[in-house]
Parts: C-alpha cells; sequence; structure tokens
C-alpha cells in the first residue's frame, strides 16, 4: 500500500461519517483539547479532498497492526463504540502515516503526559511509560520520548 491508497480509504470514511464531535466553547483541557484536534484533523481530511502527490510507501502490515491496536483499545474501554472507535482510528492513521504528526495535540496536559513540540519534531513525556502498554499506539507515534 502506499500514502495515497491509504489516505483514499480515510478520507472515503470521513465524507460518510457525519457525527464528528464540534468542540464547544474554549478550553484547555487534556480532553477539549483532544477533540477540537480531532476535529479539525477531521476537517482537514475532508477538505484535502486527494492525497497529492503522495506515493510512499507503506507497510501493510503495521497499518493493520495499527488497526488492531485501536480496536483492542476500544474493546477494553468503549465496547460496541464501533462508529467513534473508527472515526478515531482513521484520524490516527492519518496523522501517523500521513502528515506524521503526534497522535495527541501539542499542549495537551495531564498527570501522564505532555505534548510538546520544538524545531518540528514532537516530544511527549508519557511515550517512555506508555510505549510498555500492550498494544500501545506509542509504537508508531511520531512524537519522541522526554522527561518531564
Amino acid at each position: 500500500m502506499n500514502t495515497k491508497e491509504l489516505f483514499d480509504e480515510i478520507y472515503e470514511y470521513m465524507i460518510n461519517y457525519d457525527h464528528a464531535r464540534v468542540p464547544h466553547g474554549y478550553s484547555t483541557d487534556a480532553i477539549s483539547l483532544l477533540t477540537r484536534y480531532n476535529y479539525y484533523t477531521y476537517k482537514e481530511i475532508i477538505n484535502r479532498k486527494h492525497s497529492g502527490s503522495l506515493k510512499v510507501k507503506v507497510d501493510d502490515n503495521k497499518v493493520n497492526d495499527f488497526k488492531d491496536r485501536v480496536d483492542y483499545y476500544f474493546e477494553e474501554n468503549s465496547p460496541g463504540d464501533y462508529e467513534y472507535r473508527d472515526f478515531i482510528k482513521y484520524i490516527s492513521l492519518y496523522l501517523t502515516f500521513i502528515v506524521r504528526k503526534s497522535l495527541h495535540p501539542v499542549g495537551i496536559k495531564s498527570k501522564d503526559m505532555t505534548v510538546t513540540k520544538d524545531n518540528n519534531k514532537f516530544y511527549c513525556t508519557g511515550k517512555k511509560r506508555f510505549i510498555k502498554d500492550r498494544n500501545s499506539l506509542c509504537k508508531y507515534c511520531v512524537s519522541r520520548s522526554k522527561s518531564n
């Protein structure tokens, strides 16, 4: 598979998805930041409409493993929420394999992690810890590990 084929798959899902959670108001708590990040990523995808000249090879096994990891996470934490699971799956595939951005927004802060960006590189204080979790997406996230 290449990035154009993957983008086409992501785009096809997103243009038919009409339940994107629109962020209300402005808040800096982690859930609000993540909701905004996912929503604006969704808007970026549907407004992009095509992958452009992106034809970089993507390892099918990595894409399938990534999808399986998202499925596992939702089965453990939100079983039965298949529509939202797939929305997050395609947002995350886009961030990871197409635009190479952090899976969490820059500026997000919680007791478990903070994501920052410096010189066009993303850093996460939680990656070192969470990458050890079974089926963690940290394995694929472009953010680099950073100490607190």
